[in-house]
């Protein structure tokens, strides 16, 4: 099966739901690499479109023949830079296209490989740049921040959400029912890969209703439902058998729990310290469902008092 949020990636900075003024310094990037293509150090919220920035910088300077990319969540320590960075940079001759290392989920890398990459970027940078993404700011090294040229990628208006929901729907020729596209807008923003997975998933027989959409929260009202029974058992037969967006299933407790009369005020702070240490470890873990386990288990223990 065709996954559509990779299917309909845009293919050019002109098709990206951003800022116009940072869309107009992505072009002026590509127009001329050699002057005006900085390191960059992209942030923002997952969905924000930070790796199609990324795919489409490569595209339009280097090209992926002349490209190094490394997933920091997969590969993460000092020896991938003392092995294929530093490899890969030092192979750069001033004969050469510009070269490009794109650095996915940077903010998963080590410290120790973070501090390894100071002098490699100031090296070679006449021939070779840098291009990073992130979600979380400070997890990067200050010395790192001060060499890349931060920008920071923000969500796109809901309308225009909606409307590229509605280009997709056409595309694949499928039927909407009408307020569909709002239900799964108010269900996954700002996530807009999260928007159109939803969307794929809810097509039935070329057809999309307002009735299959899953309403905002409804995992995580099922999940505190069973913890409120004390059973772990079909919490995790729910968390192994469902596709759940965990750090949207962490977000949505936060505000299941706080609004939970029954409890003592005691256990709402307890609950929601685990919550939070939770939801900052969620990202950077190979397996998260485990994590969100372990919360889970230690929030019974609270509710058992």
């Amino acid at each position: 099966m065709t996954i559509w949020c990779e299917k309909y990636r845009p293919k050019s900075f002109d098709e990206m739901i951003i800022d116009p003024l940072l869309k107009q310094k992505f072009l002026e990037m590509v127009k001329n690499p050699d002057v005006n293509l900085n390191h960059l150090l992209l942030v923002g919220s997952p969905g924000t479109g930070k790796t199609t920035v990324c795919k489409l910088l490569v595209q339009e300077t280097s090209g992926p023949e002349n490209c190094l990319k490394i997933n920091s969540s997969d590969e993460r320590g000092i020896g991938v830079v003392r092995e294929k960075i530093k490899s890969f940079t030092r192979s750069v001759s001033f004969n050469d296209k510009l070269k490009i290392v794109f650095l996915d989920e940077f903010d998963s890398m080590t410290r120790e490989a973070q501090n390894s990459l100071r002098n490699i970027i100031e090296e070679y940078s006449k021939y070779c740049r840098f291009i990073c993404t992130g979600n979380y700011l400070n997890r990067v090294i200050l010395p790192l921040r001060s060499r890349l040229r931060i920008v920071e990628l923000k969500y796109p208006k809901r309308e225009e959400v909606i409307e590229r929901l509605g280009f997709i729907c056409k595309q694949e020729n499928v039927v909407i029912e009408e307020g569909t596209l709002e239900e799964i807008v108010e269900y996954s923003y700002p996530d807009i890969r999260k928007c159109i997975n939803v969307l794929q998933m809810s097509v039935i027989n070329g057809k999309v209703f307002k009735s299959g959409i899953k309403k905002v929260g409804e995992d995580a009202k099922e999940v505190w439902s069973f913890m409120r029974q004390r059973k772990f058992g079909p919490i995790r037969e729910k968390l192994v058998k469902e596709d759940i967006d965990i750090s949207g299933l962490v977000r949505d407790l936060e505000e299941v729990i706080f609004f939970d009369d029954s409890l003592t005020g005691e256990q709402t702070k307890k609950l929601l310290l685990e919550l939070a240490e939770t939801n900052r470890v969620v990202p950077i873990v190979e397996i998260p469902r485990i994590e969100l386990e372990g919360f889970i288990l230690r929030g019974l223990e609270i509710l058992r008092g």
